[in-house]
C-alpha cells in the first residue's frame, strides 16, 4: 500500500491550524537547560517544551475553536 500526501490541503491546513490555536498564546521562546551526564536515567527530569500558558488558558482556547 502506498500513501500520496498531498501538500496545502484546505482539510489538513484547517485541522494544523486549530492545534496551533490551542497553544495561542504561548511564547516561542527558547528556554536554556543544560544536561549533566552522570549515567543514569531519570525521565522525571526531561522535558520538551515547557507550556508558560496556564492550563485554563489552554481550555479556554480550545473551547474557543
Amino acid at each position: 500500500m502506498r500513501l500520496n500526501f498531498t501538500p496545502n490541503q484546505k482539510h489538513q491546513l484547517d485541522a494544523i491550524n486549530a492545534v496551533v490555536r490551542v497553544f495561542e498564546g504561548q511564547s516561542a521562546g527558547r528556554d536554556e537547560f543544560s544536561l549533566i551526564a552522570t549515567g543514569e536515567f531519570h525521565p522525571e527530569s526531561q522535558f520538551a517544551n515547557r507550556l508558560k500558558i496556564t492550563p485554563e488558558q489552554v481550555l479556554k482556547n480550545a473551547q474557543a475553536i
